[in-house]
């Protein structure tokens, strides 16, 4: 399951419950599924490295092992008050990187900020000319939209990550 979504894979017809995500454990290629008698899902072995001796497995057999697997999954209440302590001391990180990121974000767009209106007096006393002025303010400005999107991500970034995921951990 590491490589789920790392694989490339072509256009496809059909969405696979397990596309992406095996691949053979004898000669390591990806599992690729077909539909035979148009009703059975049956995954077998690319063979992109030779022929592979593996057989076909049914969709369901495949689904009853990752079943298997998962059910296998315990988790004791001191392994779970760890793992929810870890979960939320790693937000509280998370938390402090998020707002150190918008303190210097701000100071960044403050400063173009100040540099514009110090260039603009500047431009009203003489002391540089109109061309200087137009590129010196439109790269400044074009900066200060380049950090206001930055903003914007960072306020509207999802951090109710540790809520869903102690709530995820609780379910199972």
């Amino acid at each position: 399951m590491d490589e789920k979504g790392r694989r490339k894979t072509g256009q496809q017809k059909h969405s696979w419950a397990f596309q992406g995500m095996l691949s053979c454990g004898h000669c390591g290629c990806a599992l690729v599924a077909e539909i035979k008698k148009k009703q059975y899902v049956y995954y077998h072995c690319t063979g992109n490295k030779g022929k592979c001796p593996e057989k076909w497995v049914r969709e369901e057999e495949i689904a009853r092992q990752f079943g298997q697997a998962i059910g296998a999954i315990k988790m004791d209440n001191d392994v779970l008050g760890w793992v929810i302590a870890a979960l939320k001391e790693s937000h509280a990180d998370t938390i402090k990187y998020h707002a150190d990121r918008m303190t210097a974000l701000q100071a960044q767009y403050d400063k173009l900020q100040r540099r514009l209106d110090a260039m603009y007096e500047d431009k009203l006393d003489g002391r540089i000319d109109q061309d200087f002025y137009d590129r010196k303010s439109s790269a400044w400005k074009g900066e200060q939209d380049d950090i206001l999107r930055k903003i914007e991500r960072l306020q509207t970034a999802n951090r109710s990550y540790p809520d869903e995921g102690v709530k995820l951990l609780e379910l199972t």
